[in-house]
């Protein structure tokens, strides 16, 4: 099931995911943006967990700390 999922990223990027979508519906018509970022986020997800968690998952978190972090040289 899908769930919603919303955050803030550097406009740069959204503009160049936006237009990756774009261009993959030329590919796959029923490419979206949705399946961009599930696919993103599912690579990193792994990606984070066999470096520093022994390939394996954390434990599920009801929720995150909300708030401004500290901005960085990509905003």
């Amino acid at each position: 099931m899908k769930e919603p999922f919303s955050t803030q990223i550097p406009g740069a990027l959204r503009a160049r995911a936006r237009a990756t979508v774009k261009g993959m519906k030329t590919v796959d018509p029923s490419y979206s943006l949705s399946q961009l970022v599930t696919d993103a986020v599912r690579a990193h997800v792994a990606h984070l967990e066999q470096q520093h968690h022994q390939g394996h998952p954390w434990p599920t978190v009801a929720h995150l700390d909300v708030g401004r972090r500290p901005l960085d040289d990509d905003e």
